[in-house]
Order: structure tokens, then sequence, then C-alpha cells
């Protein structure tokens, strides 16, 4: 009886908390300039009140709020918002197609929400978007069809597994943030060791045997081996599982770049492969050298024997 009175006093005491929030919204005391910050005051929905407020701010901060959902109709009318901070709210998942008719917008803020997916986004003007610390396991292969003037995403934080190489065909470099993922280390991720231009500083290894992505091999990725349960068990223990980097950003090079990466990587290995074979023949030519001097040197001695 004592625990449901106690549950009880907290939920209306959390509600009047809420309430009081709401109510002391002054949505005019909030504007500064062309910024309007709508952060802690406690809103569930947007409501058609804050339209009259709508056309003139280039900055929208509800961040800290409790939204769950956010109406097209609604956002609409912030035709020339640039700056859009929808962090620490309640969102479990977002259509992107909200957003397109704010064709001003350049940055997007979408972090610390409950997102799980994304859709294709298509909004030319963007250049930061932030959906970090949220619980993204994976990516539309189109994610970003629409918006090529991307500089910056942040996708930090989540439970993203692998990354399609068809999700970024950009004509220019971009930042990707991906700390604190778990990219698996297998063959769909091989390629970012081609189409990833790692700063200076990172150590981008896999986990298990610690080994740095740019030294496996794609036998190590790509482990086709047939055996039975047993020893799978035992082979997986052995074989890399997760991508990890102790810096937070890659730099991520563009399609066309990534090409020549390819193919100075591919002139490298023939190089290697070249010079692997002279070796080879010079070690077996030095050999065959050695041996008719024996041959020679044994003859020489044997018809000295023999006189």
């Amino acid at each position: 009886m004592k625990l449901t009175m106690i549950i009880l006093f907290i939920y209306i005491y959390a509600t009047f908390l809420i309430v009081r929030a709401a109510l002391t919204c002054n949505l005019t005391k909030r504007i500064d300039g062309l910024i309007w910050d709508l952060s802690y005051c406690g809103l569930k929905v947007l409501t058609k009140d804050f339209r009259r407020y709508s056309k003139n701010f280039t900055h929208l901060n509800i961040s800290h709020n409790y939204i769950e959902i956010i109406d097209r109709k609604w956002i609409a009318h912030f035709q020339n918002v640039r700056v859009l901070d929808l962090s620490f709210n309640r969102l479990t998942r977002i259509d992107m197609s909200v957003f397109e008719d704010l064709s001003k917008l350049t940055e997007l803020y979408i972090y610390s929400n409950r997102l799980t997916k994304v859709k294709t986004i298509h909004l030319e003007s963007l250049l930061i978007l932030d959906l970090s610390y949220n619980k993204i396991e994976k990516l539309p292969w189109n994610m970003f069809s629409g918006s090529c003037k991307l500089k910056k995403i942040n996708f930090s934080h989540n439970s993203i597994k692998t990354i399609s190489r068809k999700n970024f065909r950009f004509k220019r470099s971009i930042e990707l943030n991906m700390y604190n993922n778990k990219l698996n280390c297998h063959c769909e991720n091989y390629y970012l060791n081609s189409l990833f231009k790692w700063s200076k500083h990172t150590s981008p290894f896999c986990l298990k045997q610690k080994k740095q992505l740019f030294r496996l091999s794609k036998s190590e990725l790509c482990d086709k081996i047939k055996t039975s349960n047993k020893k799978m068990k035992k082979k997986e223990d052995k074989v890399p599982r997760y991508i990890y980097s102790e810096k937070v950003h890659i730099h991520f090079m563009p399609e066309q770049d990534a090409r020549k990466y390819d193919v100075k990587v591919g002139i490298k290995i023939a190089l290697t492969l070249l010079l692997s074979m002279v070796a080879m023949f010079a070690c077996l030519g030095i050999g065959k050298l050695k041996k008719g001097r024996k041959l020679q040197n044994n003859e020489g001695q044997e018809k000295e024997n023999t006189l």
C-alpha cells in the first residue's frame, strides 16, 4: 500500500512539473532576434499556437522536451529555419521527408533520442546532420541520395553493424563520426580499407585480435572454410569481430578519390607480386648455380682420385 502511494505521488508530482513548465513557457519571452528557444518547456505536442511566430526565425531550439512525433504540417511553417535542434526528446521514429519543406535548413540535430530506424534524406542545403546517441542499427542504402552538400555526419553511439558502399557516394570529402559503433569485421565492410581516409593519429583495429584494419587481409575477413560446428566455434574465437577506432572522426574520401586509391593499391600489390616473383626466380637460379658448381667439384675430385 505504501509503495503504491509513493509511486502515485511521484507520478502526480512529475505531471505537475511538466504542466508547470508548459504554462511558464512564455513563447514571446523566449524569442531572441532570429532565435526561438523552446527548450525545457515540457512540450509533448507542437500545437497550432506556435505557427504565428514561425515565419522569421533562422534558429529553432526544441531540445529537452517530451516530443514523440514531428508533424510535417507544423514544421512546414518554419521555412526560413537554418538550424533545427530536436535533441533530447522521445522520438522513436522519424520520417525525414517531414523536413523537405525546409529548403534553407543547413544544420539538423536529432541526437539523444530513441530512434531505431532512419529513412532517406532529401535536403539539398543540409551541411551537418547529427543522429548520435540513438539506437540505429541499419542505414538505408540510399539514405543521402538527395543531400549532396553534406560535410559532417555524426552516427556515434549507435548500434550500426554494417555500412553499405552505396550509402556514401559523394563528390566531395565528408567527415563521418562512427565512434562507439560495432561495425562487423567481415566482407561487407572490407571495402572500408580503400574507401576511408583515416586521420594520421587514428589507429582503427578489429576487436578480438586487435589487428589494424589496414593490415587485415581479405582472407581474414572473408573466411568461407566449411568446417564442423565445433571447429567453427573455435574458428570464430580467432576471427576479429568488430572494427574499432580510438579517435572520433573519420575523413571519408569521395568516390573518385576512392577509385584512385584502389588503383594505387592495385599497382602496389602488382609490384610486390612482381618483385616477389623476381626474387623467387633469382633464388632458384642461385640454387641451381650452386648445385652445378658442387657437381663440377665432385666430378673433378673423382677424376683426381682415379688418376
